[in-house]
Protein backbone atom coordinates (compact mmCIF):
# COMPACT_ATOMS: atom_id res chain seq x y z
CA UNK A 1 0.00 0.00 0.00
CA UNK A 2 2.85 2.71 0.52
CA UNK A 3 4.44 1.23 -2.64
CA UNK A 4 1.16 3.01 -4.52
CA UNK A 5 0.43 6.14 -2.40
CA UNK A 6 4.52 6.88 -3.24
CA UNK A 7 4.09 6.18 -6.70
CA UNK A 8 0.71 8.55 -6.74
CA UNK A 9 2.69 11.09 -5.51
CA UNK A 10 5.39 10.87 -7.72
CA UNK A 11 2.93 10.79 -10.82
CA UNK A 12 1.24 14.12 -9.04
CA UNK A 13 4.78 15.95 -8.64
CA UNK A 14 5.46 15.14 -12.27
CA UNK A 15 2.02 16.23 -13.52
CA UNK A 16 2.57 19.16 -11.24
CA UNK A 17 5.96 19.79 -12.64
CA UNK A 18 4.96 19.78 -16.37
CA UNK A 19 1.52 22.00 -16.30
CA UNK A 20 3.74 24.96 -14.65
CA UNK A 21 6.50 24.77 -17.05
CA UNK A 22 4.10 24.40 -20.00
CA UNK A 23 2.28 27.75 -18.38
CA UNK A 24 5.66 29.29 -17.79
CA UNK A 25 7.17 28.50 -21.71
CA UNK A 26 3.65 29.39 -23.61
CA UNK A 27 4.26 32.66 -24.60
CA UNK A 28 7.92 31.75 -25.66
CA UNK A 29 7.31 28.67 -27.65
CA UNK A 30 3.99 30.54 -29.42
CA UNK A 31 6.61 33.76 -30.16
CA UNK A 32 9.21 31.34 -31.65
CA UNK A 33 6.65 29.28 -33.81
CA UNK A 34 5.54 32.68 -35.43
CA UNK A 35 8.50 33.81 -35.88
CA UNK A 36 10.12 30.51 -37.87
CA UNK A 37 7.16 29.85 -39.96
CA UNK A 38 6.78 33.78 -40.87
CA UNK A 39 10.27 34.17 -41.35
CA UNK A 40 10.13 30.25 -42.93
CA UNK A 41 7.21 31.81 -44.97
CA UNK A 42 8.57 34.86 -46.17
CA UNK A 43 11.91 33.40 -47.67
CA UNK A 44 10.37 31.16 -49.67
CA UNK A 45 8.00 33.74 -50.94
CA UNK A 46 11.30 35.40 -52.05
CA UNK A 47 13.34 32.65 -53.34
CA UNK A 48 10.21 31.99 -55.95
CA UNK A 49 9.77 35.56 -56.86
CA UNK A 50 13.66 36.16 -57.17
CA UNK A 51 13.64 33.31 -59.44
CA UNK A 52 11.29 35.08 -62.06
CA UNK A 53 12.16 37.46 -64.48
CA UNK A 54 11.95 41.62 -64.11
CA UNK A 55 12.44 41.32 -60.81
CA UNK A 56 13.77 44.13 -58.94
CA UNK A 57 15.15 44.21 -55.50
CA UNK A 58 14.52 47.95 -55.68
CA UNK A 59 10.61 47.74 -55.33
CA UNK A 60 9.17 47.95 -52.23
CA UNK A 61 7.27 44.61 -51.01
CA UNK A 62 4.01 46.53 -51.10
CA UNK A 63 4.30 47.08 -54.74
CA UNK A 64 4.98 42.97 -55.23
CA UNK A 65 1.90 41.38 -55.63
CA UNK A 66 3.35 37.99 -54.36
CA UNK A 67 5.03 39.35 -51.03
CA UNK A 68 1.62 41.02 -50.23
CA UNK A 69 -0.10 37.13 -50.31
CA UNK A 70 2.66 36.15 -48.15
CA UNK A 71 2.55 38.62 -45.86
CA UNK A 72 -1.44 38.03 -45.68
CA UNK A 73 -1.03 34.51 -45.16
CA UNK A 74 1.29 35.04 -42.06
CA UNK A 75 -1.36 37.17 -40.82
CA UNK A 76 -3.74 35.29 -40.91
CA UNK A 77 -1.59 32.49 -39.36
CA UNK A 78 -0.80 34.45 -36.54
CA UNK A 79 -4.55 34.95 -36.28
CA UNK A 80 -5.43 31.68 -36.07
CA UNK A 81 -2.69 30.35 -33.46
CA UNK A 82 -3.10 33.38 -30.99
CA UNK A 83 -7.09 32.67 -30.81
CA UNK A 84 -7.89 31.53 -27.66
Amino acid sequence: MAEVQRRYRVADMMITIHSILRDSYKRRSLALDLVIFSSSVLIAALAVKGGEKGYSETRSPAGNPDSLQAIVFVTWIVDVTTRP
